[in-house]
């Protein structure tokens, strides 16, 4: 099923960090073992220097945090970008004092599927999709703009989704 992140979220090539472009998403090392994504906002690069090779200054944020992000790699550096999808879902239902909703993929019939909320990172997230549904579900049907629900989803590598706000 598409919920199963092996099967949606695939980590993605490595790049050097020369061919970077903005808007890309990479994964940045914090040491001593840790990581974060970082999509990129700003690149320049610098020519080779007497005793050096080309930096490329990278310029970026946070997805999480939001916080600013300043990298400098050499440009031969290998860097991984990551390729996130976004999935549509329709809500069927929800049970927000069990914290799961149910949903399936947008435009596919096919069944339900329990969704655990707690993969949702962010409280703000959680809190807007059950706010959705109650919204959905108090609106009167011959007042409702749309028939059903739908959610946009972002999965990211370490199992963790996102509400799309886009």
């Amino acid at each position: 099923m598409l919920l199963h992140q092996d099967q949606v979220v695939k980590t993605g090539d490595l790049v050097s960090a020369g061919s970077l472009k903005e808007g890309q998403v990479i994964l940045n090392e914090i040491p001593p073992n840790g990581w974060e994504y970082v999509k990129i906002v700003k690149t320049s690069k610098c020519k080779t220097g007497k005793h050096g090779s080309a930096k490329v200054m990278l310029e970026g944020r946070n997805v999480v945090t939001h916080a600013n992000r300043k990298i400098v790699k050499t440009s031969g550096e290998n860097v991984q970008v990551i390729n996130f999808v976004r999935i549509a879902y329709e809500v069927t239902d929800a049970l927000p004092e069990d914290g799961f909703i149910f949903v399936r993929p947008y435009g596919v019939d096919t069944f339900d599927v329990q969704f655990d909320l707690n993969r949702i990172r962010t409280d703000e997230d959680r809190v807007e999709i059950l706010k959705r549904w109650r919204d959905f579900n108090t609106c009167p049907i011959e007042n409702r703009k749309d028939e059903i629900l739908v959610l946009k989803l972002v999965f990211w590598q370490d199992g963790s989704v996102d509400l799309d706000k886009q």
